[in-house]
């Protein structure tokens, strides 16, 4: 299962890393996760809106 999440920006994801939560995952992530997560940093320089 694959988890994705967004920041607006990189204060924004620094804010969650340091949350309370956070911090409770990433010590509870050696009995919760087979392998170190995939972390991936995009930077998104244009968005337009598909036509369907």
């Amino acid at each position: 299962m694959s988890r994705r999440c967004s920041y607006e920006d990189q204060a924004a994801m620094t804010a969650h890393s340091e949350s309370d939560h956070a911090q409770e995952f990433l010590e509870a992530r050696p009995d919760l996760l087979a392998g170190d997560p995939e972390i991936l940093q995009f930077e998104v320089s244009d968005v337009t809106e598909l036509d369907l």
